[in-house]
């Protein structure tokens, strides 16, 4: 799940492995606030943070699916 659907506390749309090369997890950025998977409590980045991630660069339907998921469940505003 991307952490916008965490925040949303449900799969939105299909995802790739959350794991990096070789199985790693990734874990790159401080968890500031939690979402659920399946009912349990997960940490993940605020929907703020998730919103200064996704700018810079040209963004894939998937970015785009997340921030309109974020702006209509959350009220924050999008780069796009």
């Amino acid at each position: 799940m991307s952490a916008a659907d965490v925040l949303a506390g449900e799969q939105t749309r299909p995802h790739r492995d959350l794991s990096g090369p070789g199985g790693r997890e990734i874990d790159l950025h401080p968890l500031d606030t939690s979402g659920t998977v399946a009912g349990a409590a997960v940490p993940c980045v605020s929907a703020a943070q998730q919103v200064y991630f996704h700018q810079g660069y040209e963004p894939a339907d998937r970015d785009r699916h997340d921030m309109s998921l974020l702006r209509e469940r959350f009220g924050v505003a999008t780069p796009y």
